[in-house]
């Protein structure tokens, strides 16, 4: 009798990631980002909330790759590769997201910044912060997971929202606080998300593969919570148009 083999792991988190894509869409607010229906304060704090938690993507990519190096296996020296890669493609985009901030706001980066470090963080993002240092130490190759999910939750999103903002926001001069979708369009996520799933896919150790399975959760979690964190605080918010 022939055993069943499971899925690819890869195969489970990118389900998972497109059923939240379908559940963001029915929140009140993110549904509005979505549609290009944002206010400029309302696009400000989603961006600012974003900034919170994608300036810790640098630690997650210096993480993996210092717990892959210098090993002689194959599969650790190609992870080392892929983490060295990621780090030097992501960094930055934390900066991108202050420049979207100054242009939106008028103002420049330092007092960006500055009004960013200012508002309360979304508890979600505080959660997950606290979780990727447990995780870092651990078992960093869990990181592959957080990049599989988020990638290709990018990869169904960015185009979408960068379209629809820049069409029917309505904001002055939106398009220069774009900057950062339009950076993680589609065609580049789906190139890192697929870069990720193989990796992923090639982990043997039950250990490795589970701690991906939960942090990816987590990071999809936290993105879900964010969202209706800024749901609660904006309610349908003034640009809720029929």
């Amino acid at each position: 009798m022939t055993a069943l083999l499971a899925p690819p792991l890869s195969d489970e988190l990118r389900r998972r990631a497109r059923d939240l894509d379908a559940r963001l869409r029915a929140c009140p607010f993110y549904g509005r980002l979505l549609q290009g229906r944002l206010s400029a304060d309302e696009y400000a704090a989603w961006l600012t909330q974003q900034y919170k938690y994608v300036r810790l993507t640098s630690e997650i990519t210096a993480g993996l790759a210092a717990a892959t190096r210098g090993h002689e296996d194959p599969l650790y020296r190609d992870l080392h590769a892929y983490a060295s890669y990621e780090h030097e493609e992501e960094k930055g985009h934390d900066e991108l997201l202050l420049v979207d901030l100054a242009a939106l706001w008028k103002v420049g980066r330092t007092e960006a910044l500055g009004r960013v470090e200012r508002t309360p963080t979304a508890p979600a993002i505080g959660a997950y912060a606290a979780m990727l240092d447990y995780w870092l130490r651990r078992q960093p190759l869990a990181a592959l997971g957080v990049a599989l999910a988020l990638e290709t939750l990018a990869a169904l999103q960015s185009d979408v929202i960068y379209e629809e903002m820049k069409a029917r926001s309505g904001i002055p001069g939106v398009e220069r606080s774009l900057r950062f979708f339009r950076a993680h369009r589609a065609e580049v996520e789906v190139e890192h998300s697929s870069a990720a799933a193989v990796m992923l896919d090639r982990l043997e150790d039950p250990a490795a593969r589970s701690a991906a399975f939960f942090l990816a959760n987590a990071a999809l979690a936290m993105f879900e919570g964010t969202a209706h964190y800024l749901a609660g605080l904006y309610g349908r918010g003034a640009t809720d148009r029929s």
